[in-house]
Order: structure tokens, then sequence, then C-alpha cells
């Protein structure tokens, strides 16, 4: 393969997210990979992420504070931004991720770029018609013409490969099954002594970790919940909920409601090249996921596995095959605060 322009669109508008998380932390470490393989790469992202990569460009762009307003700035800013660029450089690549707009993949056709469409989740399998008409008609289309548009379509677990050849109708040849995975070379298995030490924490005790992007769908209103039983059996348990997100405000209400202030922790989001400490210092870390959680691949799961800690997750069929592997993951049902 001979060296390539890559031009990767990441769309986020929501408050609460930060460079380190989730799938913003997933682009960076694809941009590297390209950067590591030769090619050259531009990131386009919201300026609110304040992305710090010195081994890739990013190209920052505004969105609007305004709370119905931010979803569609971030939209036309993103293309307005590539495109401002695309035809002084026109790339050779375009990857996107799913969202409910069409303009990535309109840009790599009018700018002649192959143009390759991650689809990372099932917005329309969690809502279905739930959240109106109108919201899943836009769910529904977006995607289709994302599908016929892309030269390439990356699934990230088979579940999200079988649901585009069928609901879809995409050709088999066109769909590539790239499962989600983490940084080995930063995340290991580390001493929890040491880890704990270094964060300041009591060396004895209980400690149990959370990471990710606080949205409903992650379930730690459940965890919450489950804190005073835990407590009951273990007072010298510490709950560490590492991550922000816009469900921040309403989980830290519940847990002043529930009397959790010794025992609770909002860490915040943390740069990732401290997530290490924070999942070496746990005796467990847990992904509550709620039933509606829809097909996805977890990147959290991933990095506590690499971190060598038991792990207690939501048995969703998301992570079915992952709860198959003998040891990996303890099971409960979700939304059950007595069993978790």
């Amino acid at each position: 393969m001979g060296r390539m322009r890559v031009d990767i669109l990441f769309y986020a508008y929501e408050p609460g997210l930060g460079a380190e998380m989730g799938g913003v932390g997933k682009h960076l470490g694809r941009a590297r990979g390209f950067q590591r393989a030769g090619h050259t790469v531009r990131v386009f992202a919201p300026r609110f992420l304040d992305l710090r990569e010195p081994q890739v460009e990013v190209v920052t762009y505004p969105t609007l504070s305004a709370p119905l307003l931010r979803p569609l700035s971030a939209y036309l800013m993103m293309v307005w931004a590539a495109w401002r660029r695309v035809r002084r450089a026109p790339p050779d690549l375009v990857y996107a991720r799913t969202s409910r707009t069409v303009l990535p993949g309109l840009l790599a056709r009018w700018s002649g770029a192959r143009f390759v469409f991650e689809v990372n989740g099932d917005a329309f399998g969690e809502q279905g018609w739930r959240g109106g008409i109108l919201r899943a008609l836009t769910i529904l289309s977006a995607e289709r013409i994302n599908c016929r548009l892309a030269h390439r379509i990356v699934a990230i677990t088979p579940g999200l490969e079988a649901m585009v050849k069928r609901r879809y109708r995409v050709s088999p040849g066109k769909v590539c099954l790239i499962s989600s995975g983490t940084d080995l070379e930063l995340i290991r298995p580390l001493d929890p002594r040491a880890c704990r030490q270094a964060l300041g924490l009591a060396v004895e005790g209980v400690v149990v970790v959370f990471l990710g992007v606080l949205y409903h769908h992650q379930g730690v209103q459940t965890l919450l919940a489950a804190a005073p039983e835990i407590l009951r059996q273990r007072p010298d348990t510490r709950l560490l909920i590492v991550g922000d997100g816009p469900a921040r405000g309403t989980l830290e209400a519940q847990a002043e409601a529930l009397g959790l202030r010794a025992s609770v922790a909002f860490v915040g989001r943390v740069p990732y090249a401290r997530v290490p400490l924070y999942l070496g210092a746990a005796d467990c870390c847990v992904a509550p996921f709620t039933a509606r959680r829809g097909e996805t691949s977890p990147l959290k799961l991933f990095d506590y596995l690499a971190a060598g800690r038991p792990v207690v997750a939501s048995a969703i069929p998301a992570i079915a095959d992952l709860i198959k592997v003998p040891g990996a993951i303890v099971p409960v049902p979700p939304e059950d605060p007595h069993l978790l």
C-alpha cells in the first residue's frame, strides 16, 4: 500500500467528554496507527475536547453551547472544517463512525476519496421507535445512505456485522469485522499496593472501579444502588467512578441521597496514561450496563482484562462472546442492584 493522506472525522458534542475516554481515545489510537504505517493523518475533532496529540495533526471545529443547537453545529462545523482543507489537500481516504449525518460520506465522494464507515453501535436497535418516528427514520436513513456511500464498512462486533448485512442489505464482501481492543503497552497488570500509594488511596480495604463516559446506559446508577448492600458486607469498600459525562450530576445526586459521600469518589476525567493506576488499584472492575445498552464493543472491558483485574459485567448480548471466555468476566443480570 502506498502512502496515503487520511482524514478521520470525529463527531462529538456531549458535555463532559474528554480526550482520554471511549471513542475519542480510539480515534487517536487509530490515527497514530496510520501515522506509524507511513501515512499522513488529519483528525477533525470538536474544540472543547482540547486534544493534544503531538504525533498527529488535529484540526478543531467550534460548537455552540446552546443544548438544541450544539449537535447541529457540531455536524456542520466538522464538515466545514474538513471541506476547507480538502479543497487545498484532498485526502485519499475519509474515515468516520456511526452518526446521524451523511456529510462525511458526501465529502469523501465529492473529493474523490475512499470512504470507510465504522459501525460501532446500533442506535436504532437500542431505541427502536420509542424515541419517535422522526428520530428513528433519521437514524435508519442516515445509516442506509452511509452504507451505500461507503467503499468499505468496518463492524466492531459480529452482531453489528450481521445487522448491517441484514438490515441494509449490504453485500458480505463490503463489510469487514475488526473487533475493539486496548493498548497492551500501556495497560498491563500492576502492583495494587504501589498503585494505591501513587493515587493517595488507603492500601488496605476493597477498591471497586468503574471506568467510562457517564451515560445512562453505562448503568452506574445500578452500581450506586448496590453500594449500601456492598458496604454493609464490607464497610471498608471504596467505589471509584473514573470518567465524566452528561449523567454525572444525576449520579452525584443519587450518591448524596444514599449517604455515600464517604465511600464513593467521582474522580472525573483522568489522563489516559494514568488509567492503568486506577485499574491496578482495583480489587474488582465493573461494567453494569443497562438492558438496553445495545450491540457494541465496550472498550472498558478490554482495559479491565488487560489490567488483569476481576470483572463483573451485565450479561447483555453485546458481550456474550467475552462472557464465554472461561474466567474472564462474572456476568450478572442488568439493572439488578442486589445481584450486582
